[in-house]
């Protein structure tokens, strides 16, 4: 006898969440419609536009994505270690070279619940990288007070933020399978394993079209970062219409 597996039904506020997600992917694709019907009707060239439309759970405002992929890092940090040196944060210093008071093996790095450090002192964490994938990445180390770091991969600097500084990043190839040495250093007692990674050559994303194919180059300032613009108007769909999840 083949028995049934009785499916519990999913809880109210899901339902309506799923409705209303459906809902905006329906509304974006509508919106995506028309503008395509219009650039087509102002332009007599019959000239081939691209439509980029960001769709998904009503939660998602302002989490847009233009590289295609990315997320927490994890996985991909193979042995990392911290370990303190005795003091506050010195510049001139040379940690590499300096005997820590501590180490500490980070059973978990990354994720939502990585291996608390132990503090005391100047942390730096080590270990290595190795992606699954060969491109370009981008690495956002920490999160909140634990960004003001120095990160380094394969002997680059990738991230710095100084202590009232916006953080100042560049990427970086890695190569599928291959081993690549890290290193962050913090520069105050707010350390920990969270981090984030993102590759930013994915063919066919707007990261991948402005930053390295050099198309729309208006949409990024000198220093490589996304410019606000003052030409677009942005009404949240679910959240501005004034409707009630039930």
């Amino acid at each position: 006898m083949i028995e049934r597996a009785h499916q519990r039904p999913q809880p109210i506020h899901r339902r309506s969440a799923n409705k209303a997600s459906c809902l905006l992917a329906a509304i974006c694709l509508g919106i995506a419609v028309f503008a395509i019907a219009d650039a087509t009707a102002s332009d007599p060239g019959d000239k081939p536009i691209q439509v980029y439309i960001l769709s998904g759970q009503s939660n998602m405002v302002g989490a847009g994505k233009v590289t295609g992929g990315g997320g927490r890092w994890g996985s991909e940090f193979l042995e990392p270690m911290v370990s303190v040196y005795e003091g506050d944060y010195d510049p001139k210093a040379d940690y590499d070279a300096m005997k820590p008071i501590e180490t500490l093996k980070l059973e978990s790095f990354g994720g939502t619940e990585p291996t608390p450090y132990p503090g005391g002192g100047v942390q730096v964490t080590r270990g290595f990288i190795m992606v699954k994938e060969t491109g370009i990445y981008e690495f956002r180390p920490g999160y909140g007070d634990s960004m003001h770091c120095i990160m380094e991969v394969d002997g680059q600097e990738v991230h710095r933020k100084e202590i009232g500084q916006e953080p100042v990043r560049s990427e970086v190839k890695l190569t599928e399978g291959k081993k690549a040495p890290f290193k962050i250093t913090y520069l105050t007692k707010n350390a920990d394993g969270l981090g984030w990674i993102d590759r930013m050559d994915i063919p066919g994303t707007l990261s991948t079209l402005v930053k390295h194919q050099g198309k729309y180059p208006h949409l990024m300032n000198e220093k490589g970062q996304w410019v606000s613009r003052d030409d677009v108007w942005y009404k949240g769909v679910v959240a501005a219409a004034g409707s009630r999840c039930h």
